[in-house]
């Protein structure tokens, strides 16, 4: 395989780990740290929140330094530099380091060709959660999902996560149901 393309294909999935851990430590605390194929049974303890937010930075720094800055729109939906970075300050925001975080968000701000997404009228905010606005200009990372027929436990698989942040659009999920009001 290609190194360069080897080397993206780590830094996405870095940044996905650091992602989830990110999640999961907002949820849960310290959670167990797991960087490396452990054997079947090896029991997982759980690491320190700090030793977490030091994986996550760590992961975030190598994804932000290996992605490119934007993908193709074919390739919508992937990590890029710009997501680990705006990932990262919101690690170093959990963590009230305000320096860093101000020092990523501008970079973002200001290098990244994301803004705020503006539309016509008053309704601005309220059309920013559409099905039609999706991945737009303020959009720095958007997770891609299809509802789809056949699926045996309903629309998203009728769990929390697909209710809430699953599927827009199809009446049941995702900011369909969560969206501002005039």
């Amino acid at each position: 395989m290609d190194e360069s393309l080897k080397t993206t294909f780590i830094a996405e999935a870095r940044f996905l780990r650091a992602l989830h851990y990110f999640e999961l430590s907002r949820y849960f605390g310290d959670v167990p740290l797991v960087v490396s194929s452990i054997a079947q049974g090896e029991a997982n303890v759980r690491a320190e929140l700090s030793r977490v937010h030091i994986q996550m930075e760590q992961d975030l720094q190598f994804a932000s330094d290996n992605l490119p800055a934007s993908w193709p729109a074919s390739e919508t939906g992937r990590a890029t530099q710009w997501a680990a970075k705006a990932l990262k300050a919101k690690v170093h925001l959990y963590q009230e380091e305000w320096d860093q975080v101000l020092t990523l968000t501008n970079d973002v701000i200001a290098n990244s060709g994301h803004d705020l997404y503006q539309a016509d009228g008053l309704n601005s905010f309220y059309s920013l959660f559409r099905v039609e606005n999706e991945n737009n200009i303020e959009s720095v990372f958007e997770i891609q999902s299809n509802s789809f027929e056949g699926n045996p436990d309903g629309i998203n698989g009728g769990r929390q996560y697909g209710q809430v942040i699953g599927v827009t659009g199809d009446g049941f999920g995702g900011w369909a149901n969560v969206v501002p009001t005039d």
